[in-house]
């Protein structure tokens, strides 16, 4: 498996472990999409997607203000 495959499919992973914890209203969601997110960020700029990180870098920096917020 390449590297790049690796972080796309942690960060699916971490992103449905997020979602797990909202479904069930468990603490440190946010900092779990927020992780999740980052490593899409990082998965997009391997792939040269701009559509990928872009969203991806909006919906981290909304976490992180309902984090810090």
């Amino acid at each position: 498996m390449k590297f790049d495959q690796i972080i796309s499919w942690t960060a699916t992973a971490v992103i449905v472990i997020g979602v797990v914890f909202n479904a069930f209203d468990i603490q440190y969601q946010k900092h779990i999409f927020f992780f999740g997110c980052l490593l899409w960020v990082w998965a997009g700029l391997l792939w040269r997607q701009p559509s990928l990180w872009v969203l991806n870098s909006i919906t981290a920096a909304i976490y992180l203000a309902g984090w810090i917020l």
